[in-house]
């Protein structure tokens, strides 16, 4: 069993222009102690196929069809508190542009350590 498997992931954005595919069927698996990049072009769905996979996605409006299992539990259905558990303890992120989400006046270190206080 796979620690992460991603399996037919589409996502559409939708907005007042309509509906906007950003990524079709796209299916990976990662095994425990792997490291696995998303490469691609800007605006190519790295960035939608990752925060997917915590499911900040539902926070846009938008539309996940397919499915990811993260050791062996699909994370669509977790509850919103076992979702919270998962990404307080199971997943994380470093956003793209850091100087929007990391304050230069502190150390990394420090504004990372918080997140955990």
């Amino acid at each position: 069993m796979s620690l992460l498997s991603v399996k037919n992931l589409s996502i559409t954005y939708l907005s007042r222009r309509g509906e906007q595919q950003a990524v079709s069927q796209v299916s990976f698996e990662v095994e425990a102690g792997e490291v696995v990049s998303l490469v691609g072009e800007s605006g190519s769905g790295k960035s939608s196929v990752a925060l997917s996979v915590g499911r900040l996605l539902e926070y846009f409006p938008s539309r996940v069809e397919g499915e990811i299992t993260f050791e062996g539990e699909n994370i669509f259905e977790m509850s919103k508190s076992e979702i919270r558990n998962f990404r307080k303890h199971k997943v994380a992120y470093v956003f793209q542009e850091p100087a929007v989400s990391l304050n230069p006046v502190f150390r990394v270190k420090d504004q990372i350590e918080e997140v955990w206080q």
